[in-house]
């Protein structure tokens, strides 16, 4: 099974909770960078949410998603490949896709695409 067959939509959509964290994350910031997580194995995902969250809380933004993913949301002026690292070696999470977007909407597209 592909990358993409792992990841791709399980048909759901994106719940309005999230779509407002996404909405509000890019109203103050002109550039989104984004990276979609995966729990490896973790035996209470909502901790491991918390845990997240508490490492991004001066960074960026956490949003949770359903089926174990956590999508991080970063402002252009983030290193993401030094993010994503760190959390991958800190937290069982494995970092599914990373995008680029410039306004909320195309950042909620993208998202939709993989959740």
């Amino acid at each position: 099974m592909g990358l993409l067959a792992k990841v791709a939509g399980k048909g759901a959509v994106l719940s309005l909770d999230s779509i407002n964290r996404i909405k509000e994350f890019g109203g103050n910031n002109d550039v989104i960078q984004g990276v979609i997580f995966i729990a490896q194995g973790a035996e209470n995902v909502g901790a491991l949410g918390e845990e997240l969250s508490g490492m991004m809380v001066h960074v960026g933004t956490v949003v949770v998603l359903p089926y174990d993913r956590f999508l991080v949301l970063l402002p252009k002026a983030v290193d993401w490949d030094l993010i994503v690292h760190r959390i991958s070696m800190s937290l069982p999470l494995k970092a599914l896709v990373r995008f680029v977007s410039h306004n909320s909407e195309e950042a909620i597209k993208r998202v939709q695409a993989y959740y």
